[in-house]
């Protein structure tokens, strides 16, 4: 795991980049440009990666807006609101709360929308109990989509206990729906299952960035995504 940005897009100014959480744990930030030469930091990273991470972000752009995507990926929004203390930052309605306990005036997510340049849409996936967040801008290549936890696209279960462990909750390596993530942050899976399979059929990702793991962009790959999602659409 390096602390480095990588480009995911240059038309979109689209970049990620891996920090670790917790035991062994690790996630996805992402930043995606505004207007002119600014950008909005999501799910913002945390651990030990990321002073070196937010050091090299001015090299990119100025962040002005700060995205929590949902209410637990939060562990690096008190280091971002102390660089960016002028940009505020977004949730999902429902994840307010949670994301107030560690910084304070969060705002509704759709707050951002006027910011917003053409081309990019982020909005709070449908059918949630507990809330995530959608976002797709149109790159160069095509859309690219985040599904923040929704899938995951792990490049290989850890050794030993853990691996047994994620084994059994059903988590599997490469693109793949996260099973038990759906089971608790769901309530209406159909209804997400619906919306998600249709914005498949008119836009269909040419890059799929999740919140854990790298980004996927084999066409043979994305073209399993409806199967891939397809169980959600069998309910709880």
């Amino acid at each position: 795991m390096n602390a480095t940005w990588d480009l995911v897009d240059e038309t979109a100014r689209l970049y990620r980049a891996t920090y670790a959480f917790g035991y062994g744990g690790s996630a996805t930030a992402v930043l995606f440009g505004l207007g002119d030469d600014e950008l909005a930091l999501m799910s913002p990273p945390g651990g030990w990666l990321a002073p070196a991470l937010f050091d090299a972000i001015p090299e990119l752009g100025r962040v002005t807006a700060l995205v929590a995507p949902n209410g637990f990926h939060r562990i690096g929004l008190p280091e971002a609101r102390r660089r960016y203390p002028e940009a505020p930052v977004f949730a999902p309605r429902a994840a307010l709360k949670r994301v107030g306990k560690v910084v304070d005036g969060p705002r509704a997510l759709e707050g951002l929308g006027p910011l917003l340049p053409e081309g990019v849409e982020l909005r709070e996936l449908p059918g949630m109990k507990r809330p995530d967040t959608f976002l797709r801008v149109q790159a160069g290549q095509g859309p690219a989509w985040y599904l923040n936890d929704v899938v995951t696209n792990l490049q290989a279960l850890p050794e030993g206990a853990m691996g047994l462990l994620l084994d059994a909750m059903g988590f599997r390596e490469g693109l793949a729906l996260n099973t038990f993530g759906c089971r608790w942050i769901t309530k209406a899976r159909p209804e997400l299952a619906q919306w998600l399979l249709s914005e498949l059929r008119n836009q269909p990702p040419a890059l799929v960035l999740a919140g854990h793991g790298p980004v996927e962009s084999r066409p043979q790959v994305l073209a399993r995504l409806p199967g891939i999602l397809q169980p959600l659409a069998g309910g709880s």
